[in-house]
């Protein structure tokens, strides 16, 4: 398993990220990578410090329990451990675990995405759904481009599902997204992409079990992706606009020259304008249902058998309960009383 750093950092992506999200910066954030906006980042870090104070969200085992305050806090040497193992950095170089403050004036979301994920990890089997929903309202909430699917936070904008590629469930569909943003560059033949962005959204719009299913499989993803982003009242309609958008985008592809088909009966065309159009709408429409429903076409490591794997691995020790004890209370010697 990776952490957002590590699947992201790749294909040199955060460097995107960070010169895409160049509003949310100054110019003395030079060493900042900053994701999100500070509304959703300061939400982000007030959901953890709540989640973090209780030992209702994480496993005991990686909980302290101060018997002195009566509080809890994460365990430092089992984050400190786990995160130099799998991100090859100290996560308490970046924020304390005992009180979840930064240590830095300057945001590093990468580090922050890495440790929200280690965290889900590590939640009680029972909460992690809620951790989840409550991250999702702040994402959804804020409008910043994120989404944590299982306990993975996907990019859902700038870059489409490049940061999802290696999740996606359907090999051909992998390969042919690959293909697609391999091909979209500064100096991109839009006739090659428009060309595998059509077979792309006729893959994904098309019945996995049979060709007859096809129309009532469209229908239904539309459906499902509508019932996602608005009210009940107006399902129905966001859902015929959505299935009217990909009969149209899959004509454009059929009915142009050299896309799906080149017999004299399509339309040719001489300005790569009309091929980027197509290529953008029909990618466009792919990368909202996938992101939209990634329990369809995103896979998802079972968080419960990735956590039981690292106990294995780092034999680590679910019997135990960290505490600090409480110190007894000294007895005073009433001949000490100054009066």
């Amino acid at each position: 398993m990776e952490l957002f750093s590590k699947r992201n950092n790749k294909g040199k992506n955060l460097r995107s990220y960070r010169n895409y999200h160049f509003r949310y910066r100054n110019e003395s954030d030079e060493d900042s990578i900053r994701l999100v906006e500070n509304d959703t980042r300061t939400r982000l870090h007030e959901l953890l410090k709540f989640a973090c104070s209780t030992d209702s969200f994480f496993e005991r085992y990686m909980m302290v329990h101060d018997e002195n305050k009566n509080e809890f806090h994460l365990y430092s040497k089992m984050f400190t451990d786990f995160s130099t193992r799998e991100a090859g950095y100290d996560i308490s170089d970046y924020i304390r675990l005992d009180n979840l403050e930064f240590k830095s004036e300057k945001p590093d979301d990468s580090r922050l995405f890495d440790f929200i994920e280690m965290l889900l990890i590590f939640a009680e089997s029972t909460e992690r759904e809620e951790l989840v929903r409550r991250l999702n309202k702040i994402f959804k909430e804020e409008s910043d481009p994120y989404t944590v699917h299982g306990f993975m936070i996907v990019e859902t904008d700038y870059s489409g599902l490049r940061s999802a590629l290696p999740l996606i469930k359907d090999s051909q569909l992998q390969k042919s997204l690959r293909e697609y943003y391999k091909n979209n560059t500064a100096d991109a033949q839009y006739e090659v992409m428009a060309k595998i962005s059509a077979s792309i959204l006729q893959r994904i719009t098309t019945s996995p079990t049979s060709k007859d299913q096809t129309k009532n499989y469209a229908e239904q993803l539309c459906e499902e992706v509508a019932s996602r982003w608005t009210k009940k009242e107006y399902v129905d309609s966001l859902k015929t606009l959505m299935s009217e958008t990909i009969l149209n985008a899959k004509r454009m592809s059929n009915e142009i020259s050299d896309i799906r088909h080149s017999d004299q009966s399509t339309i040719p065309v001489d300005s790569p304008k009309i091929y980027k159009l197509i290529a953008s709408k029909n990618i466009n429409l792919v990368e909202l249902i996938v992101l939209t429903l990634p329990e369809k076409f995103i896979s998802e490591q079972n968080p419960e058998e990735l956590k039981d794997s690292y106990v294995n691995e780092y034999r680590i020790n679910v019997n135990t309960a960290p505490r600090i004890k409480k110190r007894p209370v000294e007895e005073i010697n009433p001949e000490d009383i100054p009066f």
